[in-house]
């Protein structure tokens, strides 16, 4: 799935479908800034405190930072030997803990990735299929979309267990971002 999220340094709305793309809040199209270099970037994140794009490329799974002026994204690091063949759907930055959340969904798990090396540590089982993931920074509560159901989560960032807010009304929601703006 495509990557999306906000930055609030910056307050601009990414997304990466084969290029990285800034999306109009207003009417929702994207305005191209250059191709990734990355074959499928299937997860995106703003670093708020290094003020850093942070990405996952699925083939195979690597951690990379992008360039939010031409969209070249660059190598960190691979997720390491447990990730190799996983699906990293959604990433979500909690600036308060300095902590980069994703999603796996398979298995449907919440993990942590370190943004200086890009390994992952599983944190728990997810009882939901978040492709996307968005934190709230006002309150580090993490939300995900559960593609499967078409339901708004919020999952505990210590276990991973997730909560049904209700349905999103949409099918098949790949990603999520949170403008803590407007909230």
């Amino acid at each position: 799935g495509p990557g999306l999220t906000f930055d609030t340094n910056s307050n601009t709305l990414y997304g990466s479908l084969g290029t990285l793309s800034r999306i109009d809040t207003t009417t929702g199209r994207p305005t191209a800034v250059g191709a990734l270099g990355f074959s499928s970037v299937s997860a995106l994140a703003f670093d708020s405190d290094r003020s850093i794009l942070c990405g996952v490329d699925d083939g195979p799974e690597t951690f990379i930072t992008i360039n939010t002026a031409t969209g070249a994204g660059t190598y960190v690091g691979p997720l390491g030997p447990f990730f190799q063949f996983d699906e990293i759907e959604g990433l979500a930055f909690d600036p308060d803990s300095a902590t980069l959340y994703g999603t796996n969904v398979d298995p449907d798990e919440l993990i942590t990735i370190d943004t200086l090396t890009g390994e992952a540590t599983v944190v728990g089982a997810l009882a939901f299929t978040v492709f996307g993931l968005a934190l709230d920074p006002n309150t580090s509560t993490l939300y995900g979309a559960d593609i499967v159901t078409d339901q708004l989560i919020t999952i505990n960032s210590t276990t991973g267990n997730g909560t049904v807010i209700g349905p999103l009304g949409f099918a098949n929601v790949q990603g999520l971002a949170f403008d803590p703006n407007t909230n």
